[in-house]
């Protein structure tokens, strides 16, 4: 806040908005890659804690795929989202939007097919906080 006005002017708000998209970015894709990483490395799921049993009837009989998916989409994408916008690269404001919405899709779809587990939707609240964020510090909101 500054001191006359009450609020931020809308160039202090759009960097502390980038800030918190960056290291919100950062954290959420290495997190991804770690734990995708866990699942490809061990597909019965032992190194996360994950059974294979609730892969029944799913499309997927262990953790391998899941896990690739999880670090290479949410994980690599968060990455490289993050990065961009630490260097305000063309575009990264448009990638991070597109990273967030494509975690809370990915959530959404964990979700219909695993059934529900808090986690899905402190993710999905990431993605949409993700989007959020992008928009606040590229000026669109």
């Amino acid at each position: 806040m500054d001191i006359i006005g009450g609020e931020l002017p809308a160039s202090a708000r759009g960097a502390r908005a980038r800030r918190v998209l960056v290291r919100v970015e950062l954290l959420t894709g290495g997190s991804a890659l770690v734990c995708g990483g866990l699942l490809a490395a061990r597909p019965d799921g032992s190194l996360m804690g994950m059974p294979t049993r609730v892969l029944v009837d799913g499309p997927f009989t262990d953790w391998r795929l899941p896990g690739l998916l999880l670090g290479g989409l949410v994980g690599v994408g968060y990455l490289a989202a993050g990065l961009l916008e630490r260097g305000q690269s063309p575009g990264s404001g448009q990638l991070s939007a597109l990273a967030g919405a494509g975690l809370v899709v990915f959530e959404a779809v964990e979700w219909r097919w695993l059934g529900f587990h808090p986690l899905q939707a402190v993710f999905m609240a990431v993605g949409a906080g993700v989007v959020g964020l992008a928009a606040a510090a590229a000026g669109w909101a």
